[in-house]
């Protein structure tokens, strides 16, 4: 039996698959008199033909409730393919309970963020990845992912605002854009970019093991692009590679050109729709986003000759490349898509609605556009934006890979946990993301190694 990876194995010249996973909090029009709880019963899980224990499935997701939102999670995914894969299966398992459930309501809908005349609320939707605590001590930890994110404009999924912008979630974010406390995260525009939670307040999740630490991206859109999901997933990855391996790379460049000012850096990029505009660094220089990420981009290229990275992260630099490079060709305001509208999100939902309406009834005091808005977002009945991804299909994600996920969980503690679940759901007690409770010989089981598959004896 192989080892599982430790902390110190990511700093090495063949680190392990990252451990990824995302969370959506999806917002559910109930009719009146139906909690959201009722579209999430034991009984809707059951008509639906998975199987459940509490909040926990056996393909190692999680459905729960949380502030009126129905959250999925994905499992405890091997690297950014298999974790853009679990995300697709999630829209799909949580469309069948609430399918399931029989009950009526207004629709299902997956976005982070609304905006109806001049009132914008964001929710979550969260990218989260295994790293070793130790790189958040590092000089170049801060700075480096904040850019990354702040420049990562090529992931949003666009949304109907005073205009048309990028991100849905621009204008909850806030500086500074990093934090281990939880105190801000649900200010509207004050919420960080990410969190790195503490030891004492993620042993819920990561378990006893305080060397392993979680980034919990906050400042990110939901995709129904598989292409864009894999590329976000990876890319970010890639970049916390840069990190545990910078004594590898040279990082004082990515650090001069780390933007001054995050959020305003942010929300100019955000409503850019030719991606030229730029921002100031802290060395006092002026740079784009596509600037940024092409200075990760050329760092990632350098690393990928110094150490193995897994081939699913070394497989996406390429295509990243390439968006990038088309994106410098984009000019929305133009209708000049560059080759974008197979790969990223608010592509097609941009020509989508500029097709029906014109520019100067393209904003949120409009009904009818906030609504077409909306509309490509909805889960159930399907919407637009499914509608048009799944008749374009990824040439990263297949619905095979997709399918199996929807019914198994990965090779990780997921596999644990589900097997339990589907073994003795009349016996388990309580379950967590790193402990599950079986009554019996089987016991309390600690899912502390995140990268074990089966029960240690």
């Amino acid at each position: 039996m192989s080892k599982s990876p430790r902390p110190e194995d990511f700093f090495s010249e063949s680190p392990p698959a990252r451990i990824i996973g995302t969370e959506s909090e999806c917002n559910i029009q109930s009719r009146e008199g139906l909690s959201e709880y009722s579209y999430i019963s034991a009984e809707a899980i059951a008509a639906s033909g998975h199987n459940a224990v509490g909040e926990f499935f056996d393909n190692g997701a999680r459905i729960y409730v949380d502030l009126q939102h129905l959250e999925v999670d994905t499992p405890e995914s091997l690297g950014p393919r298999q974790a853009a894969a679990a995300d697709m299966a999630a829209v799909r398992l949580l469309a069948d309970v609430v399918e399931a459930s029989g009950l009526p309501h207004g629709g299902l809908y997956r976005q982070s963020g609304t905006v109806i005349k001049n009132i914008q609320q964001t929710s979550g939707y969260h990218e989260n990845f295994l790293i070793p605590r130790s790189i958040t001590r590092q000089d170049s930890f801060r700075p480096i992912i904040a850019s990354h994110l702040t420049s990562r404009v090529w992931a949003t999924a666009g949304i109907v605002a005073r205009n048309f912008q990028l991100s849905q979630k621009v204008s909850g974010i806030g500086d500074p854009p990093i934090t281990s406390s939880y105190l801000r995260r649900t200010h509207q525009g004050r919420k960080p970019m990410a969190m790195v939670p503490s030891f004492e307040n993620d042993q819920g999740t990561l378990g006893p093991n305080p060397e392993w630490a979680r980034l919990e991206v906050r400042f990110a859109d939901p995709s129904f692009s598989s292409t864009s999901r894999y590329l976000g997933l990876a890319a970010t990855s890639l970049v916390l590679r840069l990190i545990e391996h910078h004594d590898l790379i040279d990082t004082e460049e990515l650090i001069n050109l780390s933007f001054l000012e995050y959020a305003a850096s942010a929300r100019k990029f955000s409503n850019d729709l030719s991606f030229s505009t730029v921002a100031e660094t802290i060395s006092g220089i002026n740079i784009s986003a596509i600037d940024y990420q092409e200075l990760l981009i050329e760092a990632c290229l350098e690393l990928s000759e110094k150490i193995e990275l897994p081939q699913d992260e070394l497989d996406a630099i390429d295509p990243w490349l390439d968006v990038c490079d088309r994106l410098r060709d984009c000019d929305l305001n133009a209708g000049e898509y560059a080759g974008l509208l197979t790969l990223l999100d608010f592509a097609p939902r941009h020509r989508y609605l500029t097709r029906h309406f014109e520019s100067k009834d393209l904003h949120s005091y409009n009904p009818n556009a906030v609504e077409a808005n909306l509309i490509w977002d909805r889960i159930l009945p399907i919407g637009g934006g499914l509608i048009y991804w799944q008749k374009t299909p990824s040439s990263y994600i297949s619905e095979d890979e997709v399918d199996e996920l929807l019914w198994s969980p990965p090779d990780t503690r997921a596999a644990i946990r589900g097997n339990l679940i589907r073994k003795y759901p009349n016996r388990i007690k309580n379950v967590k993301w790193a402990s599950i409770d079986v009554e019996g010989k089987t016991g309390n089981v600690s899912l502390d190694d995140p990268y074990a598959t089966s029960i240690k004896d």
